[in-house]
């Protein structure tokens, strides 16, 4: 498929395509979206928001999940906030997501299958395996657990807006999802 996208590729450049395209980098809605990688949202999702090339900044990743404060995906959040402005951040997770139905297990098995016994060792002295790979099970508490993740980052300002939601990966409809505050053990909306 790589050669077919090389040849689409050219095409595009030869008839300039690319025009409509141009922008300068820099969002102009001051906005961040982290997304899943999900290939039903590369299309829809910037439609069914209503997103124009150069409006927002977009991260995508295997469920839209923030594994750790220094990740890579919390790498390019500060690097929004801070060299381009970003002011709000969307979490959309998605219905019917692979990443929440995985099991780190599994994942181990397809892996071992694969590749050598030593290099699978090599990386688990850094890792543990199964849970880097687990799946979230959860859609919703996902969604919480990585607004609270960005929220209580010390790198991310007070000011910066972070909401969450679900898309429906069919239709495209957009479910926010309300922070769960633990003190109170009550849901509380973030405004």
């Amino acid at each position: 498929m790589i050669d077919e996208i090389l040849e689409n590729n050219r095409r595009f450049v030869a008839g300039k395509g690319y025009k409509k395209h141009i922008t300068d980098g820099k969002p102009s809605g001051k906005t961040l979206i982290v997304t899943c990688m999900d290939t039903r949202l590369s299309v829809m999702l910037p439609e069914a928001l209503g997103i124009k090339n150069g409006e927002v900044k977009m991260v995508k990743v295997a469920g839209g999940v923030i594994l750790d404060d220094y990740d890579a995906v919390m790498r390019s959040i500060i690097v929004g906030i801070y060299e381009l402005g970003i002011e709000e951040i969307m979490l959309i997770h998605h219905t019917d997501c692979g990443a929440g139905k995985m099991t780190g297990a599994h994942m181990e098995h397809l892996i071992r299958e694969r590749i050598a016994a030593d290099k699978v060792a090599e990386v688990e002295q850094h890792i543990d395996l199964r849970q880097w790979l687990n799946g979230f099970g959860d859609t919703g508490k996902s969604v919480r657990a990585t607004m609270r993740r960005v929220k209580n980052h010390p790198l991310v300002p007070d000011n910066i807006i972070v909401r969450g939601f679900i898309i429906d990966s069919t239709i495209g409809a957009l479910t926010e999802i309300e922070e769960y505050d633990q003190e109170s053990a009550t849901v509380v909306s973030k405004v």
